[in-house]
């Protein structure tokens, strides 16, 4: 969501305006454009870097999640044959 709107941003800028406000603690400050363009590319790059990070965790969490399944139900087809 915020990526997005990182993203829409960037794009409200190429028009190439000289001056912008942005928001900065609840207060509209007037910025020249190309800064806030940094800022926001900065920002992107962040976020992007942050999403990539929380992949890559997810995917060791499931193979690690697939690894105990299995490891489980191996466990049961065992204590199953011995019951028998």
């Amino acid at each position: 969501m915020e990526q997005s709107e990182v993203e829409n941003a960037l794009e409200e800028l190429s028009g190439n305006p000289e001056e912008v406000y942005k928001v900065f603690s609840g207060i509209m400050v007037k910025s020249s454009a190309e800064r806030v363009k940094e800022e926001l590319k900065e920002k992107k790059k962040l976020l992007d870097l942050r999403l990539s990070s929380i992949e890559k965790q997810e995917n060791m969490m499931e193979s690690k999640a697939s690894g105990l399944r299995e490891e489980i139900s191996k466990i049961l087809e065992s204590a199953n044959k011995q019951n028998k």
